[in-house]
């Protein structure tokens, strides 16, 4: 069991069992780049661009346009005709365009 102050002006504490402890700071890493970890290091050898089958469930299709940069409306064109019924949808995938 581990105890962490939640804030200095409320003054409650926290109980959490190892896994949820874990667990969030899992979590707070992958949202926050901190002087120490991995990512905050090789963030000067990044590209800026996203890994598309990193992308979650909760992010919009927004993050996956920008993944695919210019390239995104060649791909919807690409998807429209061969792929119109969107039936390869089971990822973060680019949609086709609907019909008028």
């Amino acid at each position: 069991m581990t105890t962490i102050a939640a804030t200095k002006t409320t003054g409650r504490e926290t109980t959490l069992e190892p896994d949820a402890l874990q667990s969030l700071r899992s979590r707070l890493r992958g949202a926050l780049l901190l002087p120490g970890d991995g990512a905050y290091d090789m963030r000067r050898f990044s590209t800026g661009g996203t890994y598309v089958n990193f992308l979650t469930e909760e992010e919009d299709d927004e993050r996956v346009r920008a993944a695919y940069g210019a390239n995104y409306r060649r791909l919807v064109d690409l998807k429209t005709a061969w792929d119109p019924g969107n039936f390869l949808r089971m990822n973060k995938n680019i949609a086709p365009r609907r019909a008028r």
